[in-house]
């Protein structure tokens, strides 16, 4: 059902998405819009997606949904997010 309100760019987005749906600990999670831009230590990023978990009053941000973990499969700016 999620998938017909959250734009998903990849098979690992909507791996993420289905483990939030079927999360007890996820309130609520949503896929990030391009414009949203929060401050780091390397400039402006936007953010994939952002979750509230259950009896928590803190949004995390989730940095990258990627299917590896090898920094060498990443562009440079991708690689200096982890």
């Amino acid at each position: 059902m999620y998938e017909n309100f959250i734009p998903l760019d990849s098979g690992v987005e909507s791996q993420f998405a289905a483990d939030c749906e079927t999360s007890e600990q996820v309130e609520f999670y949503f896929k990030l819009l391009s414009w949203f831009k929060i401050p780091t230590p390397i400039g402006s990023y936007n953010p994939f997606w952002a979750l509230i978990f259950k009896e928590d009053k803190k949004i995390y941000f989730v940095a990258e949904t990627k299917d590896t973990l090898d920094l060498s499969k990443l562009i440079k700016d991708e690689s200096l997010k982890n």
